[in-house]
């Protein structure tokens, strides 16, 4: 594993293979279409899985849901959440990765409802059947924070993606400013009171900043992550 993710108990990765590293792991967080079923349930031995999905935005289709505007920094169509047919799609494919031996979810893009708070209840909506049909298996959220607190009643973890450090335009990491780590910081006393596992993942590239991103995590009692932005390290 490499070093500025040994503090943790979970890999988030975004590449290929790699299986006999990530078995290292408590559990791993991947991308589903990266790997095949033999490959899920032979990691299932030794590590609990979880899929990578999208619920606020959609990269990957042409559907009707899909909605004009785009996020900004990773190019993903922002979806129509009041479209039965986008639910219906996302609840498909979380079947489907439950048939293939994903043991749990991880589900992106909640802050979607930021951009259009006038879809907070149908991200709700969707959550909570995509909570029925994974029934006691875990689902873990990227943020999400203004789903709170409807949202800790559909999920066994949260995920504090961008707690100490960020991204510049010019694609370079870079530490929060004072104001943003006030922010955080509110935010993650908040995240405490509700009794979940929380993980802080942060992408940093020099040691001076990994450094501290792992040490606040510490600090708050997070689990840290720290990788690379595109999630390609183990």
């Amino acid at each position: 594993m490499e070093s500025m993710s040994s503090k943790s108990s979970i890999s988030f990765y975004y590449g290929y293979g790699n299986l006999s590293k990530l078995r290292e792991f408590e559990r791993v967080v991947l991308q589903p279409s990266h790997y095949s079923q033999q490959d899920i349930l032979e990691l299932n031995r030794t590590t609990e899985t979880y899929a990578y999905i999208s619920l606020g935005e959609d990269s990957t289709s042409d559907g009707p849901w899909k909605l004009a505007e785009h996020n900004p920094d990773w190019g993903g169509s922002y979806v129509d959440l009041s479209s039965k047919m986008w639910h219906d799609n996302v609840l498909m494919q979380v079947e489907a990765y439950f048939e293939m031996g994903f043991q749990g979810i991880f589900m992106d893009t909640l802050d979607a409802i930021d951009i259009y708070p006038e879809q907070r209840e149908n991200m709700l909506k969707l959550l909570e059947r995509l909570k029925a049909l994974a029934k006691d298996r875990p689902l873990m959220a990227n943020r999400g924070f203004g789903l709170m607190p409807e949202l800790q009643n559909y999920i066994d973890s949260i995920v504090f993606e961008a707690f100490s450090c960020t991204w510049t335009e010019a694609g370079s990491a870079r530490k929060l400013t004072p104001n943003e780590l006030l922010w955080t910081k509110r935010i993650a006393n908040e995240l405490k009171g509700y009794g979940l596992k929380i993980y802080a993942l942060d992408y940093a590239e020099n040691p001076k900043l990994i450094s501290f991103a792992a040490e606040r995590a510490k600090e708050f009692g997070f689990e840290a992550v720290i990788s690379n932005r595109n999630l390609t390290l183990i």
